[in-house]
């Protein structure tokens, strides 16, 4: 894991250079969640190898990385319990960021959730489930890639 996640922006028209912001304080997560509301960036974090649960705001006016609520997914996934998700579906409507088919360790699809992040209420709430069917003896879900 990493924690090589920079902001950069106000460029610099004369010089051409970008100027650094504030360092990321936490380890990015492989594939990360991210997305942006307004004028702030938000993205998982990594605590350990079956916990991608931490939920980062990083606000561009006051240069600061701010904690925030976890990502409630769970999952029995590979002999274990697994918290938050990498990879899967992530956007914004109206204010709100939406995060799904979140996937886990080697692959495992840990939930068919669809979640909506409020960032007023520093909330998050299932709002879908993804379909799945069976044929035979096999059963399926939908996932994005």
């Amino acid at each position: 894991y990493s924690t090589s996640i920079k902001i950069q922006t106000e460029k610099a028209i004369s010089s051409a250079t970008l100027s650094e912001k504030a360092t990321f304080p936490a380890n990015v997560a492989p594939a990360p969640i991210y997305f942006t509301i307004d004028d702030k960036f938000f993205i998982n974090a990594v605590k350990d190898s079956r916990n991608m649960a931490q939920w980062w705001m990083y606000d561009l006016k006051t240069d600061k990385w701010i904690e925030k609520a976890e990502i409630p997914l769970t999952a029995n996934v590979a002999g274990g319990i697994f918290k938050g998700g990498s990879g899967g579906l992530n956007f914004t409507h109206k204010g709100k960021g939406y995060f799904g088919l979140a996937t886990g360790i080697a692959g495992f699809t840990a939930t068919k959730s669809l979640l909506e992040y409020d960032p007023e209420t520093d909330k998050w709430k299932e709002v879908a489930q993804f379909p799945s069917f069976s044929i035979g003896k096999g059963s399926y879900t939908t996932q994005a890639y």
